[in-house]
Parts: structure tokens; sequence; C-alpha cells
């Protein structure tokens, strides 16, 4: 079954896993898709990588190659601990005991859940749904999985109705890991009045050692904030109870919201990652093999029990160690016992953590009900440290090749191309893994193992087989090593370019072969004691350089046979077995076709061999004879056949081909009617070999170089090429035809010995590799946070390639009514420079970073200055918490009197705290004297010293003193300009009263008839130019006093 992608990113031809939820869930292949189109791929690729899950946690790592220093009889790193006891650096859920975890579920007010509480902590904690089995829940998978090692339980808390919509949590603290602990924080935070979350610290190491997150809504984009993966909160400190909020899993409650109910399977692989497991399946296919272990184990694809690795790493299973011969091992179902086996030569304690196969028996049962089949698993594992010491150098993502992959049996290789693992992939009753197989026992850079696994049977449930690893004698002399670069090195990317030189044993003969992974340029030199490359041409990325060299006593025998096999004493028929290595002979032909066992007495015509297969043909008719090979051909074997044919007539052909198991063609070599030469179909159809026929027949000899490129010799000639593109390249079968070259023995077809040879066994060849990575322009993702504005790039998560200068401006201030908040700055973590004073900031992107654009709070002073005084300070911006100093200055004349608006107080000057919008007035008022004379006035009329006996006086002796005249706002230097009033009694419409009027004065009339009474008021309120009032109520009166009274504002 094609499996739709265990590669996110292989260059054109990508595919992605539908509906599988991995650490970091892989997208849907209608998003795939859109991201290549849209060029965002690759950067949403590099974000994936950043989460982390595709490397082993390091603690769990540590802790496996110490086990296997015990198991091949070593010493751990640390001999004093019991391997049995939790690791005191162990930061993770631990693998097995009881253990607590909590389970948040949120909701919004713009996204409601629409599973039940119920539901959801029934697939988590409880039985689950039997139809859904075996991912039925978490609890009951774990405890199936642990042999009863592990045992989670915990507490679901209800649905928690978040305070805000979904999208204002990423509006106000961005698209990282803030906003997803600020939300931690909230649900966690509510909850807490009611629960203790020490008890989640199962380890006691003062954190809560794993929590999740199941959140309402539809999800985003992959590798967006609205996706699924596992991670930390590190963006902040939550601790509650004394434990610390750390590794959580974030999760959709149904990935077709609003509809679809909620599924264990996301939650029970994202617990894997908590353990410490990583994903198996491959982010990037443009990196190392594709495909991860064709969902074979639970971290790739969400299906299926934990494989072997998995649960010796998560200490549930001890597997048995082979070294020499373990023979007749019967092996239960390793869903229901903790049962595997480790074999690789030479596993002692100074060779502990190199290679390894491990087989294990997975029958369909528990949670292996769903496999494809049922059989012995065998995989191929590199735990190789890296070095550090603490964690394995490969992962199934971004290496050369994988942490973990899987020995597929029928050798197809599907896994490396993306399919699902399928029934193939089982070894059953009858099949074998030697040096001999395909596949074969042999390590990663082609050294022989001598591992076999033979004698494979099944009975009931159980499967039994012999495991064992031979010996083979060791040359001294047979090496190779690379001296410059002396190991791994990192070349900037200017570096286009690096010898590469070394020295090789007297063992290593002809020539040495080199190529360079990454670019796939490649070619030979002689070994010779000391070597060198010419400048190896360098690719942006990890070039891996390897050197080999061969020691070649002689080839071994793959297959063979002869037409001399008694098998054909009687002629040749279809399904005739004779000699090694081949399936029976398939012959088909029609009506005018057929075959013989030719000889040189009975066919007179024939040069080849005194012996050969014959094949005849005409009249539109084909006959056609196929073979296949019991074990594929590999890189390095040689397929020898002689082949002859004689008259032919135009248009028909005769030839010979090689091809996969389904009987594609990869490449066919072949004669036509009428042509001159020989002609090849490969990857390019129809090409001209450059040889002549020939009536004496033409030896070919096949080699393949690589997995899809051969070359050709043909009686001496050589031609190389690409085989034709197939799913499958891998050459098991042979086939030879005749296609109506015409009637009579001089048309027919001669097929010699076929002879399939591989390279020799002792001293194969040997590698050496090196790695220089050569820098890039790789992509970092820059988060951007501000609490105000509207900064440009704009808050959120962007992309940008290394080196890429980048301007970022905070954009302007804002105002809010009386408030303003203006930049004054940033910071900046991951990426120079850490910080600065500017609302704008040029930098060259060469990390993944956070900035964070700095505020500062603003208020509005409004100052007012009263009449006659000023201000020392203007209206304007002030900052928060700042104080500021305001003088008021009066005029000359005037004095200062006190401060009202926000504040009132006489001081003078006066410090005001700006912790808050202030509008403040300054108020003045006049000096006067004694008699209330205003200074200033006095000094209009020259007074400007003594001004109280000024105001006292009468210069212009006009009978007014000074400060009536002030009053009366009369000139006191003018005898003549005095206040007076005049009535004018009798007058028939009333008396009428006269004065002299002034601006800025308002006048009053009293009036009476008795001296002895108090006058009453008549009118009041009168101002210039008013200057008569007619008393109308008092018309009657013969006799009427009146007196006007000047009123000072």
């Amino acid at each position: 079954m094609r499996r739709t992608g265990c590669a996110i990113l292989c260059g054109a031809a990508a595919f992605v896993a539908a509906s599988v939820c991995l650490a970091l869930q892989p997208p849907r292949p209608e998003q795939l898709e859109r991201y290549r189109q849209d060029g965002t791929l690759a950067a949403r690729v590099e974000q994936a990588r950043a989460f982390g899950n595709h490397r082993v946690r390091p603690e769990l790592a540590r802790r496996t190659l110490d086990r296997l220093a015990v198991l091949a009889g070593a010493e751990p790193a640390m001999p004093e601990r019991d391997l049995h006891e939790p690791l005191p650096y162990w930061k993770g859920l631990p693998t097995t005991g009881t253990n607590k975890m909590p389970v948040f579920l949120i909701e919004f007010p713009d996204y409601l859940h629409t599973n039940t509480w119920a539901s959801i902590s029934n697939r988590i904690f409880g039985t689950g749904t039997p139809s859904e089995f075996p991912i039925e829940s978490l609890r009951q998978y774990y405890i199936r999985s642990s042999y009863s090692n592990l045992f989670l339980e915990g507490t679901v808390f209800d649905w928690y109705m978040m305070t805000n919509s979904r999208a204002w949590y990423t509006n106000e603290f961005g698209s990282g890991n803030y906003a997803v602990a600020k939300m931690i924080e909230e649900v966690a935070k509510f909850w807490d009045h009611a629960h203790d979350y020490s008890q989640y610290d199962n380890d006691g190491d003062g954190r809560v050692d794993y929590f999740a997150v199941i959140w309402a809504g539809p999800h985003g984009e992959w590798a967006s904030f609205w996706w699924g993966y596992q991670s930390s909160v590190w963006a902040m400190n939550l601790t509650l109870d004394g434990v610390q909020f750390y590794d959580f899993s974030w999760q959709w409650e149904t990935y077709s919201y609003p509809n679809g109910a909620f599924e264990a399977d996301v939650i029970i692989h994202e617990t894997g990652h908590a353990l410490g497991l990583p994903d198996y399946y491959d982010y990037d296919g443009d990196i190392g093999p594709d495909g991860g272990v064709g969902g074979l184990d639970m971290m790739d694809g969400t299906r299926h029990d934990h494989g072997a690795l998995s649960k010796f790493m998560l200490e549930w299973l001890t597997p048995t160690v082979v070294t020499g011969a373990l023979n007749s091992h019967v092996m239960n179902p390793s869903a229901t016992y903790p049962e595997a086996v480790l074999i690789m030569p030479g596993l002692t304690g100074a060779t502990t953590y190199t290679e390894y196969f491990m087989a294990q028996n997975r029958f369909r049962v528990a949670n292996d009900t769903n496999l494809p089949s049922n059989g012995m698993l065998i995989w191929h594992v590199d735990a190789t440290p890296d070095a550090s010491g603490n964690n394995f150098r490969y992962n199934n993502s971004y290496t050369e090749h994988k942490l973990l992959r899987v020995v597929e049996a029928d050798g197809w290789e599907e896994i490396e191309r993306d399919y699902w693992g399928d029934a193939g992939d089982f070894y059953n009753t009858g099949e074998s893994f030697t040096p001999d197989t395909n596949p074969r026992s042999v390590r990663y850079n082609g050294a022989e193992t001598l591992v076999s696994i033979t004698n494979i049977s099944q009975s009931g449930t159980q499967v039994t087989a012999d495991l064992t690893v031979g010996e083979r004698p060791v040359d001294p002399q047979f090496f190779l090593t690379i001296t410059n670069p002396a190991s791994d090195i990192e070349v900037g990317y200017a570096v286009t370019n690096h010898p590469v030189q070394g020295v090789c044993g007297t063992s290593v003969v002809g020539q040495l072969r080199w190529t360079n992974a990454l670019s796939g340029s490649g070619g030979t030199l002689a070994a010779a004691a000391g070597w060198s490359v010419s400048p190896v041409v360098l690719s942006i990325g990890t070039n891996v350089v390897t050197l080999t060299g061969t020691n070649r006593p002689g080839r071994r025998p793959h297959a063979n046979d002869s037409a001399t096999n008694a098998a054909y004493s009687d002629g040749w028929d279809d399904l005739d077995f004779g000699g090694t290595g081949f399936g029976a002979w398939s012959l088909e032909n029609g009506a005018n076709a057929g075959f013989f066992r030719a000889t040189a007495a009975a066919n007179t015509n024939m040069n080849i061999a005194p012996v050969a297969w014959g094949l005849w043909a005409n009249s539109d008719d084909t006959a056609s004879a196929v073979r296949s090979l019991n074990a594929a051909m590999g890189v390095g074997s040689r397929f020898e056949v002689t082949l002859e044919n004689n008259w032919i007539d135009g248009g028909r052909s005769v030839g010979v081909a090689w091809g996969n198991g389904l009987g594609e063609y990869v490449l066919e070599f072949l004669f036509i009617g009428g042509q001159a030469n020989y002609l090849v179909n490969d990857a390019t159809d129809g090409r001209d070999t450059g040889v002549a026929w020939t009536g004496d027949g033409v030896t070919l000899v096949l080699e393949l170089t690589s997995t899809n490129t051969y070359k050709l010799a043909m009686n001496g000639n050589e031609m190389t090429g690409t085989l034709k593109s197939r799913d499958d390249t891998v050459i098991r079968q042979f086939r030879a035809w005749n296609y109506s070259a015409g009637s009579g023995g001089n048309y027919d077809v001669f097929l010699g010995d076929l002879n399939v040879t591989r390279l020799p066994w002792e001293g194969r060849s040997t590698s050496e590799t090196v790695r220089i990575v050569r820098e890039g322009i790789p992509y970092y993702v820059l988060d951007i946070l501000s609490l105000y504005g509207t900064p440009n790039p704009a808050v959120g998560a962007h992309t940008n390639a290394n080196g890429t200068i980048l301007t970022n401006r905070s954009g302007d201030a804002v105002i809010r009514g009386l408030t303003q908040y203006v930049c004054v700055g940033w910071a900046m973590t991951g990426n120079e420079p850490a910080s600065g004073a500017a609302s704008e900031l040029t930098m060259t992107v060469t990390n993944h970073a956070t900035l964070t654009w700095l505020w500062a709070t603003n208020y509005w002073l409004d100052v007012t200055a009263g009449a006659h005084g000023s201000v020392n300070a203007d209206d304007g911006w002030r900052s928060f918490g700042a104080t500021t100093q305001l003088t008021a200055t009066a005029d000359q004349y005037y004095h200062f009197t006190n401060w009202t608006g926000s504040v009132a107080s006489g001081d003078n000057p006066l410090d005001l705290l700006m912790d808050g919008p202030k509008a403040v007035t300054a108020n003045f008022a006049a000096d006067l004297t004694a008699n209330l004379t205003p200074h200033w006035w006095l000094a209009s009329y020259g007074w400007t010293t003594d001004f109280e006996n000024a105001s006292s006086g009468d210069e212009d002796e006009d009978g007014a003193f000074t400060w009536q005249e002030w009053v009366a706002l009369t000139d006191p230097s003018d005898s003549g300009d005095v206040f007076r009033a005049a009535t004018d009694l009798g007058e028939a419409e009333g008396h009428v009263v006269q004065w002299v009027s002034r601006a800025g004065r308002s006048y009053a009339v009293y009036g009476w008839t008795n001296l002895l009474n108090n006058p009453a008021l008549v009118a009041d309120q009168l101002v210039w130019p008013q200057e008569q009032y007619t008393d109308t109520t008092h018309n009657a009166e013969a006799l009427m006093l009146y007196r006007v009274k000047v009123v000072v504002p």
C-alpha cells in the first residue's frame, strides 16, 4: 500500500501522512501542495526542526548508552548507580511505575467544545471505547505496551472557558511560546485554588513531569501556533504549589472541528515524546534516506505498538544479546512478552556504542492487533553516540543514515521510498537474513557483519530461529584512513572546495573510489600509501565524502547455470530448473515460436559454445524466456551472458533484458533488423552502443555501479548509463527474447552460460567517511513582541534567510486620550545586537530570535497661566512617574496666589508627580494698598513708589482722594475729571439720575425721601456706556434724594 508520506520534504516529490498526529503533526497533502506553491515549505520544515522532536531525549539516550555498556560487559558511565533506579538527571515523565499527569481542556468564547469531558476522560485515563482498540485509551495502551510497568493516571480537568477569544491571545502575546505559556498559566491558576499540582511531580525533581492541553477550535497551518506538537514552557517560569510546569503536549480536540470525536492516538504518541522517544518519521526527505519505519512503531504513524528499540530505551524489556550462536531460539509475541534479540559481532565493552540488529516477533495481538502481517521484524540500529556522549549521533530525519531502520524481508526497500510497511517486510517460515540474502546483513558502510538469522519457522504465536555471528580473519594492512580533514569539520559559505587526503594499507589495491553523497560527484584514484583527492567541490549542506578501497582476491558466486546442465538433457522446457541461485525458467511462446537445446553438431551456425539455449520465432510470434534471481543483484554485482543472433528480418528484434520483481525492465540490450549496431534502452531509449553486429556473438558483462547506474562491457567495449526510472530499480529478473527474427535455422537466437557474481567476501571493501559541512543559507524565525503600536514587521513569527539584513521599526507613538505610549527601545534574545534605545533596528539575521519592542507611558500635562503671570513649562507629554517642577512668575505689580486643577496648592515652585494626565492653572492677583488701590493703576499715573501715601492723597485737588479716583476710574491727575452725579426731578416719565460712567465699573442707584431713613436700592448692575437712570417707581414723590454707588468688580 502506498504511503501518503513519511518524508515531509523531499524535493519535488514529497508526501505527508494523512491524519497521523506526531510530535509536530505532519501537514495534510493539500496543505503540503499549497506550501510548495507559495514557497513556504522549506521555512516550515525548518520551523518543524526547531521543535527538536526528531531526536531522543538526551537523558533517555544517555541511559540507553549506559545499559548497552552493561549488556556488552562494560562498566556504565555512572558505575555507582543502580540502572534500575531513575536517573538523577532525568527531566521527563518516568518510564515505569504509577505516574500522574494533569490534562487541561480549554475552550473559547468564540470556539466551544464539541466533545464532553466524560468522553475525553474515558479515552485518557479510563477504559476507553472498545471499538477503537488498541488505542482505546492512553492508560490501557501503555499498560499493555509496558507489560504493566507503566501506569498512567491523573486528572482531566473539566472544560475551562478562557477569558478571551482565541485570536486575542496571539494578538496580545504573539504566536510563540510566550502565548502558549500565558494560556497555560490562565487555566492552571484557575484550577489551582482547589487542586494540588505537586502530586504530578512523580520523581520529586520540582517539576510537573508532563501535562497535556487539549484545545477547542479549528487547527491552523502546519507548524503554526494552532497545530499539534510537544514542547516545553520556556518563555516563563510557571510554578504553582511548589512545582514548575514545563513539558507538555498541545493538541486539538478534533482535527475536523466542529465535527468528529476526540481520539487517543494523538496523546498516546505525544506521551511517547514525554517519555523521551523521538519521531521515527522523516521530517526532511532532502537529507539522508527517505521514509521513516513504515508506520511499524507508534512513533511513526501513531499506530501499532512501540517497537523493540523504543521498549529497550524505556526499560520495558532487556534483549537477549547474541555475539556467537543461539540456535532454536523461541520468541513470543513482543506485544505481550518483553522479548527481543540484539545481535552484532564484536559487541564488547570496547565497542558498545556501534551498530546492531534487533529482532522481535511481531504478532497481531494486543497493541499490534492491526499489523499488516505476523512474523519476525528485524531492525537496523545505529546507536553511535554524538560528540557529547549524551545522545545518539543519528536520527531518522537529518543524518546520512537512520537511527532506526526496518530491514525489509522482501528486499524491495519500499519504506525507503515512502511506502507504508507491509506484509513483505516480515520474516516468515523459510526466509533468512544472512550476508548472502537480499537484504544483506551488512553495516551501513557496507562492511560485513557475518550475522545470520536462519531456519525461521512459525508455530502458533511463536517464532523460532537460529541466530549466529560468524568470524572473519582481520588483515591489519587492510585499512583506509582520511587524515585531512582529520575529523568532521564545518566551513563557511565562501569555501567552495576542500582537499581530502589520507593513507591506506598495503592490502588495499587497485583503485580507490570517492564519492560526495550530497553533490553526487565522485571519481577514482590509484590506491597508494599516501593518496590525495583533488579538492572536492562542496555543495551547501553536509558533504558526506566517502573513500572506498578494495582487496579483491576473487568474486563470490551469486547465481549460475549452463545449458550443459543435466536438467536440460531432454531439451529446454518451461519450469526447467538447473544451476544455483536462479528460480525455474518461465518460457512463453506462440504457435510460431519456441525453445530448444542447441548443440554445435546440430546447429552449425552457432559459434558461442558447444551447447547453448536456443530461441526461434517467426510470423510475428515471440519466444520469451524469463528467469528470477533468488537474491537480487546489489551494487558491485556482475551478470555475464553471451548472446548470438544470425539473420533477422527488418523491424524485428532479439535481445536480453534485466528487470525488477514486477517484470518491468530497467535495461535492455537488443538488435533490430535493418540496423547496423546493437542498441540499449535504459533511462534513454534507443542508445547506440557503437558495437556492430557480429555473427560470432557478443559477450555482455553488466555491473551495477550504484542502485541506479551501471557499466556494460560488450566484447571489451564499455558504456555506462542510468537504469530506466521505475518505482523499483532492484534487478531480480533476466529475460531473453526472439521477436519473429525469421523462418529457418539461420534466424535462431542462442544464449550462453549465465554467471552472476558479487563482490568478494574477505577484504571486500573498506571505507572511511568525513563530513564537511558547508554553511548554507538557513532560515531562522524572528518572533516579534510588542504591547503597543504597529511594528513593521508586525507582531508574530517571521521567517528570514540567514544573512538577511532586516530593518525593524516599532511604529509611531500611540495616543489614547491623554495617555501616550512611545517606543523607548528594544531587547532581543538569540541574535545580535541584544538591546538598543531606538525605535528602528537594522539587524543581520543569524539565528532564531525574539525581538521585543519596549514602550514607555507618557501623560499629557496641560499648563495654564492665569492673567498677569506666566509658568515656566508648556503643555506637553511627560513621562510616567517623572516629577515636573512648575514655577509661576507674576507680572510687575502682581503676585502668585495658588494652583488649581489636578492639584490645589500654594507651593511655588510646585513639584508635580506625573502618575496620570494632569491639568493645572497658576493664579495671580494685583498688589494692593491698604485701601485696596492696585499698584499697577497708581504706576500708570507715575506713582511707582510709596503707594500707600499716593493712594491717600489728592494731587489734582478735585476733592476726591486718589483711591476714590481708582474706584471711580477717574484721572487722579485731572481736576476736571471727577466722579459726579446729578438729578432732574419731576420729569414726566420719572426722576432722572445722571453720573459719569466708566468701562470696567458697575453702578447702583439708591434713593430715599427722608435722610433719617436708610436709602433703598433703586437699580444696580448698571454699566458703561449707560450714564443715567430714570426712576419711574418714585415718580409721585415730590422730593427725592439719590445716591450713585460705584462698584469695583
